[in-house]
Order: structure tokens, then sequence, then C-alpha cells
């Protein structure tokens, strides 16, 4: 892939990736096996965890197939190195002057997973003006609704948080309020108090802990639209330029 084209996203979004059913053809079957397809996840995979989380989406969805790989999961791993050419120039870039602000961001897409229908949760938390965690994962249960879904989205943002606040105080005795932004306003009067038990009521019990760490005044969440939710990267494919636009807020520059 040395002399590859670059491409601006690094998912096709009109590509649906999901488990083959069918039995594949000989063909394909031996062509598979000279595919080093577990070995490219892997490289791509450390790069995504450490400096690049713009990747973290594409490469948890291609992981899902490590064991049974098609030609048109190698062929969107290739289209993932194809990115990687065209954004090896850029970097995370992080500012003295932002005052030790720690920003949280969580979102979810629902029924994400065509296999299975499961939703996927994703977060990111910015300091310093730069990104310093984030995490795109697959909810482990089937969400009823967006609201359920968003609101366990939120439940694991707020884990995340818990661990960066305590982590702050012990480095530099940090007590500033943290604020955890959501695009979905039904998730966020869910985790202030209780006015949709009926449909909330089946939840499992510890996504519920964020509402007492909103009462308990250890967080706070408030609303940001979906068209300036950064953690949208973290959640799915998106087209060119709002792929570009969630980059240039989370911090991830063309150099």
């Amino acid at each position: 892939m040395e002399d590859c084209n670059p491409v601006s996203t690094p998912l096709d979004i009109n590509q649906k990736l999901i488990k083959e059913t069918c039995q594949p053809s000989k063909e394909e079957t031996d062509y598979m096996k000279t595919v080093p397809y577990q070995e490219a996840i892997g490289s791509i995979l450390y790069a995504a965890q450490v400096s690049r989380p713009d990747l973290s989406f594409a490469v948890g969805a291609l992981l899902r197939f490590n064991s049974n790989p098609s030609k048109s999961h190698w062929g969107a791993v290739k289209r993932l190195f194809r990115y990687i050419k065209g954004t090896l120039d850029y970097k995370l870039e992080y500012s003295r002057d932002n005052e030790g602000c720690l920003e949280g961001f969580s979102d979810a897409d629902w029924a994400s997973d065509s296999d299975d229908r499961k939703s996927t949760t994703g977060y990111l938390f910015k300091y310093q003006g730069g990104p310093i965690s984030w995490n795109a994962k697959k909810q482990p249960t089937v969400a009823l609704s967006t609201t359920e879904a968003e609101y366990m989205a939120l439940a694991s943002t707020s884990q995340e948080a818990l661990w960066l606040q305590s982590l702050l105080r012990e480095l530099i005795n940090w007590n500033q309020e943290l604020i955890l932004q959501c695009d979905n306003k039904s998730a966020i009067n869910l985790s202030k108090n209780n006015i949709y038990h009926a449909r909330s009521k089946h939840i499992d019990i510890r996504h519920h802990f964020v509402r007492d760490l909103v009462e308990e005044k250890k967080l706070k969440v408030t609303y940001l639209k979906t068209e300036a939710m950064p953690a949208d990267v973290m959640t799915k494919g998106l087209p060119a330029t709002k792929h570009n636009n969630c980059c240039r807020f989370i911090g991830f520059l063309k150099v």
C-alpha cells in the first residue's frame, strides 16, 4: 500500500460491514488464506489506541471479522491504509493556554451493528485542548431506543470521567467541575431524574449510577447538538465534511 491513492475517510459510508452467511467460493477462500488480515488490523490498532482517535471506530468494526474475513472486509482494510496514507502529516495538538480544562463528550449510534443490532458507544475526553482518552466499543446488550443507547453510553463515559478526575487530582490537585456533553436530551433528563420510568425500568441497574453522580454533583451533563458532537467520529463512518470537522474539533490537525 506504499503507493496507494489517499482517501478522505476511514470507511466507505455506503458499505455495510456484515458477517458472511453464505459459503465463500474456493477461489475466495484460497485468496483470503494469503491475506495478512489480522496482522494489518493489529498494526493499525496500536495507532488507534495511542494517537489516532479518528481510527478507533473503523478498527473496532473491522476487528469483529478477524476469525473469518471476506474480500469485502479486506477491501475495507485497504481503504483504511489509504486514509492513513493521506493523513500521515496530521498530529494531535495541545495548548498550554487552555487553563487545564477537561471536557468530556458522549455519543452512541443506535442499533448500528447489522448482525446483532447492538449499538456502539463512543466517548472522548479533551485536556489542554487535545484528546487524552477515547473509546469506541459495541454495547453489551441490545438497546430498545436511542435514549437507552445514549444513556448506556453516558454511563460508560462517566466511568472514564471518574478515573480521569482521580488521576488529575493525584497529579496536579485538580478540582474543577467536569462537564459531560451529550446530544440526546432524553438521556440527559434520565440522568437527572426518573421521569421515563415506564420506558427505562428494564435498563440494567449498573447504568443508573450516572444519576447518582449527577445528584452528588460529581459531574454535570449538558446538551450539545449533534452537528457539533466530536464523539460522533467514534460511533460510525461519516461523510468527509463531518469527519474532517470532528477531527478539527478534537485537535487532530494537519502539520
